[in-house]
């Protein structure tokens, strides 16, 4: 659902279709969500109540290495039963902006398939809605904190661990900010 509303809500509209379904690797296990122009962006969605968290897979996850920026975007929800929000209706919206775009259609319905996402299961997800709590993005860089890489010890591996978003305040990026950052990704 997260990745859905960021490519919905973010990256389609900053630099089009064409450019937006290709970054979204995610589904393709890629160690962030999305990767365009030297910039990913890892993508985290919670319907936990305060304080929250948010789970790191491993220790590349938050890894900037080799990027010229890594962001981190965080989703809190609130489910909502019979509410609007679905997942059903996230798909039906990026759909429609493909709509007359067969080869990025083609690529997000493969893409949907490696998610998890079939059709013929979309009455499980219709009764399921969202509204949205709050929204951060944050910028990874020296200081966040995190697990990387370089800095384990010989013989650690398999690394996965929790980062307490309260503790992250000194890394948020404004929307407006980060939405201009990802727009000067697109191709012209």
């Amino acid at each position: 659902y997260g990745e859905l509303r960021f490519l919905q809500d973010y990256l389609i509209p900053a630099v089009g279709a064409g450019q937006a379904v290709p970054a979204w690797i995610g589904p393709r296990k890629a160690q962030q969500d999305f990767q365009i122009s030297g910039i990913a962006i890892e993508v985290k969605t919670s319907i936990a109540k305060q304080h929250q968290k948010v789970p790191i897979a491993s220790e590349q996850q938050l890894d900037d290495t080799g990027l010229d920026a890594l962001y981190l975007y965080h989703l809190s929800l609130r489910e909502v039963r019979d509410g609007d929000g679905t997942l059903p209706a996230i798909i039906d919206g990026i759909r429609n902006q493909l709509s007359e775009d067969p080869t990025n259609t083609a690529l997000f319905e493969d893409l949907l398939i490696q998610a998890g996402y079939l059709d013929e299961h979309r009455d499980r997800y219709e009764d399921t809605g969202y509204a949205d709590r709050t929204g951060q993005i944050f910028h990874i860089r020296e200081g966040f904190p995190r697990i990387t890489e370089q800095a384990l010890v010989n013989g650690v591996g398999d690394v996965q661990y929790s980062v307490s978003l309260s503790a992250c305040a000194a890394f948020v990026v404004d929307d407006e900010t980060f939405r201009i950052k990802i727009a000067g990704c697109r191709n012209e």
